[in-house]
């Protein structure tokens, strides 16, 4: 479903550009920002139920800031094409999973990760592996 906003844009809200950009807007220290999302994986482990279609000169645009780049969801099972290594995003970080029991403990299975580039990995910090 699309639809059209007018300002503010609440918190949580998914916007589309003509360029194809998508932003997800947020709250930070009191102010309304934006985080750009770099692909439409990293957009659909948010399983947006809304994305509002606009502009990239829509005023609701232009005056927030870009904070950065948003990250896989907590939860996301991804499997780097450069390494070959399967990630579970925790806590905002990647924990690589070295022992292929953990997928059946975590409700996972193989076939589940979501197949990304190194820059989508690299958007996240390394946390401790799952051994």
């Amino acid at each position: 479903m699309t639809t059209q906003l007018s300002l503010p844009y609440p918190p949580g809200t998914f916007l589309q550009t003509e360029k194809g950009y998508f932003y997800v807007f947020s709250l930070k220290s009191g102010a309304v920002v934006r985080y750009r999302v770099l692909t439409k994986r990293v957009l659909d482990s948010w399983n947006p139920a809304n994305i509002v279609m606009t502009s990239e000169e829509h005023d609701g645009v232009k005056k927030l800031s870009v904070v950065g780049k948003l990250k896989f969801r907590d939860g996301s099972l991804l499997y780097s094409q450069a390494s070959g290594r399967l990630y579970l995003v925790s806590e905002h970080k990647l924990r690589h999973i070295t022992n292929p029991d953990w997928l059946e403990h975590l409700g996972f299975k193989r076939s589940d990760a979501v197949w990304v580039s190194l820059d989508e990995i690299n958007l996240h910090e390394k946390g401790e592996p799952l051994n």
